[in-house]
């Protein structure tokens, strides 16, 4: 699985590590993750747009694109106004779409901050920008990762996630990037696993990976959705073959065999 990240400074920073520290978290949660990290720090959404070429088109397709930006605009000293945001949001996303499907692309909102230390951003603002992301993502048909609410709702306090090397209220370390790593693999995993069974949907069996319980709750739509269109090519071929004398009755145990044939597989 390739995924291209960019963004501003939240994306790249290394914190330490050798690498950026995004990258090596989901390294750790991915055997076969491949990432390519296009982001540049302080950049903002006039920067993204004039530079969307070389940040995302001009770069190999990669299965997943994640973009977290708005951490810059929204800042007090070099600030870019609401409106402009959202319309340079809009023209990204068009320019996006000319390479990638809208399923593809994850968006993140800018991160909440530690107001305590950081002065030239507030909560109240950055939670405005935050809502022109997810407008945005909405309007697409794109993913929207809240890392706002995220870390506004998380067990640690504030002023723990946003505790990084550089101290200041915005660029968080550890507990930050683990609250971001897993949204993120929270968007991406369960797509993968649901990309796996339509890609074997044609076979007679299959094995389904075993999957944690969080994950299993958030694609129950999704399994539904694909035993539904099961079902529905089972009832084509019956229709299609007279002698199995089509009833209504057939088709509903068909039904309750492939849910509980489902429910089998994910579970052993």
């Amino acid at each position: 699985m390739k995924v291209l990240l960019t963004g501003d400074s939240i994306v790249v920073r290394y914190e330490g590590l050798k690498e950026p520290h995004i990258n090596a978290y989901l390294k750790e949660n991915f055997s076969d993750i491949e990432i390519l990290n296009t982001a540049v720090p302080g950049i903002n959404s006039r920067y993204l747009l004039a530079h969307v070429d070389e940040l995302i088109l001009k770069q190999e397709k990669a299965d997943y694109l994640v973009i977290l930006i708005g951490t810059n605009d929204c800042a007090f000293h070099k600030k870019i106004e609401e409106e402009e945001f959202g319309t340079n949001l809009n023209k990204v996303a068009k320019k996006i779409l000319t390479k990638y499907d809208a399923k593809q692309v994850i968006l993140v909102s800018p991160p909440a901050v530690d107001e305590e230390k950081q002065r030239v951003r507030d909560n109240e603002t950055v939670e405005k920008y935050a809502n022109w992301v997810q407008r945005v993502a909405n309007d697409y048909g794109m993913h929207y990762l809240n890392l706002f609410h995220e870390m506004e709702t998380d067990e640690h306090e504030l002023e723990e996630i946003c505790h990084g090397l550089r101290n200041d209220g915005l660029h968080f370390g550890k507990i930050g990037y683990q609250i971001f790593g897993d949204a993120l693999i929270d968007e991406i995993r369960p797509k993968k696993w649901h990309q796996k069974i339509i890609n074997k949907s044609q076979t007679a069996t299959y094995t389904v990976t075993k999957l944690p319980l969080r994950i299993l709750i958030c694609n129950i739509r999704d399994c539904l959705y694909i035993v539904i269109k099961r079902m529905e090519l089972i009832e084509e071929r019956i229709l299609d073959n007279p002698n199995w004398g089509l009833s209504l009755n057939k088709i509903i145990i068909l039904g309750v065999l492939g849910l509980l044939w489902l429910f089998i597989s994910t579970f052993r």
